[in-house]
C-alpha cells in the first residue's frame, strides 16, 4: 500500500495498490480545511482498513509515513495486527505532532471557531469515523499538543517495534523526549548487485563531477557551482552534472547562474533512479555531496561509492557510521 505520488489516479493491481492521497507535497499547499482533510483522512484510512482485512497480513511493515495523515499510525495501533516502523525519515518526530487533523482534534490552540466546530463534528461523531483523539485502551494523546513552550508528553506515545537508520536520526527523536531506547539502528542497504563499478585509474584526471541531490536552498548545490567555476578561472578542465528535482524557482536561479557564467554544467532529472543512477554514477569520475543538512539517510554518497567513485562531503553532513575523512571519502568545509 503505497500513495499515488501525486497524482489524482489510483491504481491497484492486486499486489501494488497506490491508494493512499499525499497532503502538501509535490507542490501542493496542502488542505488545512477541515472537510477537505477528513475527506483524504477518510480515503486513506477506508483503504488501510481495507486492505488489512482483505489481505490479513501477520505483520505490517511501515516504511514512511512522511506526506501523509499519522491517523494511519493511530490505525495500526488501533488494529490487531503488529506492525514495525522503518525510520529512514524524520517524520516521527517533526509531522506527529504538528498533523492537521490531529492537532485540529487535540490542540488547544486552535481558533474559538474551530472549537466550536469541533464540538459539533464531535456530537455527530466526526472524530470516531477516523482514528484521532485515543489510542488502544482509551489512552489519549492529547499531551502530544501541548503549546509551544510547554513539556509534550511524547515519553507516553510508545511504539513497541521501531527501529533506525542512522544512530543520529534516534538521537533527535530521543531529544523530542519520544521512548526510543528500545529502538535498533539498522542502516539501510545498497545493492551492490545494481550499484557498481570500477574506480578512474590513479594516471587518470578526474573530470566529470556529479551531484545527486534534491534541488532547494538547503542542497548547497551552488557552491559546486561556484568551486567549478574557480576551478576553470584556474586553468583545470572540469564538468559538472546535477540530478534531482524539488523546487522550481531554486532551480530556474541555478540555470540562470549557470547561463550568465557560461559554465559547463548540466541539470537533469531522473525518471527512474533504480534503473537510471548505477549507469549515471559510471559515466563520472567524482561524485559531490554539498549539502550541510544533517540528514537522516541520503543514499546517493553510498551508491556513488559502490560505483567506484571518490565521494567529496560536506563535513556539516558527516555521519559517523558511514563517513571517514580520508578513509573512505573527503571532507571540505561549507563556504570553502
Amino acid at each position: 500500500l503505497t500513495s499515488t505520488g501525486g497524482s489524482a489516479k489510483e491504481y491497484d493491481d492486486g499486489r501494488i495498490a497506490r491508494l493512499l492521497r499525499l497532503n502538501g507535497m509535490y507542490g501542493d499547499a496542502g488542505a488545512i480545511e477541515i472537510d477537505e482533510l477528513a475527506a483524504i483522512e477518510q480515503q486513506n484510512n477506508n483503504a488501510l482498513g481495507r486492505l488489512l482485512d482483505e489481505f490479513k497480513p501477520d505483520v505490517v511493515h511501515v516504511f514512511s509515513l512522511h506526506g501523509l495523515g499519522k491517523t494511519l499510525l493511530l490505525h495500526l495501533m488501533e488494529a490487531d495486527v503488529p506492525f514495525a516502523l522503518d525510520l529512514a525519515d524524520p517524520w516521527l518526530r517533526s509531522e506527529l505532532v504538528t498533523d492537521p487533523w490531529l492537532v485540529y482534534w487535540n490542540s488547544d490552540q486552535v481558533s474559538f471557531a474551530k472549537r466550536m466546530q469541533r464540538m459539533g463534528s464531535a456530537i455527530t461523531g466526526g472524530n470516531k469515523k477516523i482514528p484521532s483523539v485515543a489510542l488502544r485502551g482509551g489512552k489519549p494523546i492529547k499531551d502530544l499538543f501541548h503549546p509551544t513552550g510547554q513539556s509534550r508528553s511524547t515519553r507516553a506515545f510508545i511504539i513497541p517495534r521501531l527501529y533506525f537508520c542512522t544512530e543520529p536520526l534516534k538521537y533527535t527523536a530521543a531529544d523530542e523526549n519520544f521512548t526510543v531506547d528500545h529502538a535498533e539502528i539498522i542502516p539501510s542497504a545498497i545493492s551492490a548487485d545494481k550499484f557498481n563499478g570500477d574506480p578512474l585509474p590513479a594516471t587518470e584526471t578526474s573530470t566529470k563531477f556529479l551531484v545527486v541531490s534534491r534541488m532547494d536552498e538547503s542542497s548547497r548545490i551552488t557552491e559546486a557551482i561556484d568551486t567549478l567555476s574557480a576551478l576553470l578561472a584556474a586553468g583545470h578542465r572540469a564538468g559538472l552534472t546535477v540530478y534531482g528535482q524539488g523546487d522550481s524557482d531554486f532551480t530556474a536561479s541555478l540555470r540562470n547562474r549557470v547561463l550568465a557564467g557560461k559554465l559547463p554544467v548540466e541539470l537533469r532529472k531522473v525518471v527512474n533512479p533504480a534503473v537510471e543512477l548505477p549507469k549515471i554514477y559510471r559515466e563520472h569520475h567524482a561524485f559531490i555531496h554539498p549539502s550541510a543538512n544533517a540528514e537522516p539517510w541520503v543514499p546517493a554518497p553510498l551508491q556513488a561509492m559502490a560505483c567506484g567513485l571518490p565521494v567529496i562531503i560536506n563535513r556539516a553532513f558527516e555521519l559517523q557510521e558511514f563517513y571517514r575523512h580520508r578513509e573512505n571519502c573527503l571532507f571540505y568545509d561549507s563556504g570553502d
